[in-house]
């Protein structure tokens, strides 16, 4: 009786340790889903900011581009020259 007694407490013991195995794999497995779909996310964020960064950076160059067209324009030499280039393409 002491043997079975025994026998039949490491058997519970063993089906136990073997179904926290398989609840700690089940949670691991949640886990990684978890943290996947969040990196998917945040992948799509991430996207979303690069795109907004580059339309910042196209702005700012057409920015630059105009405020280097005014200045140059302001001289009185570069509008004298723009003046003779077109009285003498005319």
């Amino acid at each position: 009786m002491k043997i079975k007694k025994s026998l039949w407490l490491s058997l519970s013991l063993m089906l136990s340790l073997s179904r926290a195995e398989d609840d700690g794999f089940y949670m691991s497995v949640g886990y990684q889903i978890g943290e996947a779909v969040q990196q998917v996310k945040n992948t799509g964020a991430l996207q979303n900011l690069a795109d907004r960064y580059d339309n910042l950076s196209n702005l700012l160059n057409q920015y630059n581009y105009l405020n280097s067209l005014v200045n140059l324009a302001s001289t009185p030499s570069a509008i004298t020259s723009a003046i003779d280039n077109l009285s003498s393409s005319a």
